[in-house]
């Protein structure tokens, strides 16, 4: 039996043919070009190792992990700013907090949360080379990385007045495995 738009638009064996073929290579062309591109959401780390060897090497690569001053202050100065991503747009989850750590300990310096619109004030900074993150804390008093993000790059405060800037959190793709260690 066949439909009342079967017999208006017709069934076509050639038809369905064709359009399964087009379909196909479309796919197949689309899947050859995204993997030859790099493309990033098809991308996945994976360990092969023993689970024990797996927890061993993450461990290392978060020692490993370089943690640089990211904010410069030539005077005491009133530092304010903003946390955003690369479009400038507030780059902040509910917990979001801004901490100042010495660049050579990480000890913390000081931790407070950003309002919603991402933005925070430090009040006075002394000279000197700091180390700003961002991060998320948790219900349990846990801190970790915000999703998806990497730590603001290099901001400095020179000159007369107060210092205000702008904490870029460059988004990058999924399954970066130092996404799983300790914001530092």
């Amino acid at each position: 039996m066949t439909s009342p738009a079967h017999k208006i638009f017709g069934n076509s064996n050639q038809r369905g043919f064709w359009l399964r073929y087009f379909l196909n290579a479309s796919i197949r062309s689309g899947l050859i070009l995204m993997s030859l591109a790099g493309f990033p959401a098809l991308a996945q780390t994976v360990c092969t190792g023993t689970p024990a060897e797996c927890i061993e090497a993450q461990k290392q690569l978060c020692k490993d992990e370089p943690a640089p001053p990211n904010l410069v202050v030539d005077k005491s100065v009133e530092v304010s700013g903003v946390l955003v991503d690369d479009s400038e747009a507030p780059f902040v989850f509910e917990n979001t907090i801004i901490q100042l750590r010495d660049s050579k300990t990480q000890r913390v310096l000081l931790e407070l949360p950003v309002n919603l619109k991402g933005q925070f004030n430090l009040g006075v900074v002394a000279p000197g080379s700091y180390r700003l993150i961002a991060a998320l804390r948790g219900k349990e008093g846990n801190l970790r990385r915000l999703p998806l993000a990497e730590q603001p790059k290099l901001m400095t405060c020179v000159g007369e007045g107060d210092c205000r800037v702008e904490a870029v959190q460059h988004i990058h793709g999924t399954d970066n495995p130092i996404d799983f260690c300790d914001p530092k």
